[in-house]
């Protein structure tokens, strides 16, 4: 549709030493899904699993 457009956010979070959800790092802004996931496997490379990706 004209004029419409998608906007895709990459956010993940982690625990803090009270079990508490806190932002792992800073929203992030993809331009499509396909840049999501690339993203989303660099940051799961780069740290570790340990982190939670919000799909």
């Amino acid at each position: 549709m004209p004029g419409t457009f998608t906007t895709v956010y990459i956010v993940a979070f982690d625990l803090d030493d009270r079990d508490q959800a806190i932002r792992a790092f800073e929203p992030r802004v993809a331009a499509n899904e396909e840049a999501e996931i690339e993203e989303a496997e660099i940051l799961i490379t780069r740290w570790g699993r340990g982190m939670a990706a919000a799909e």
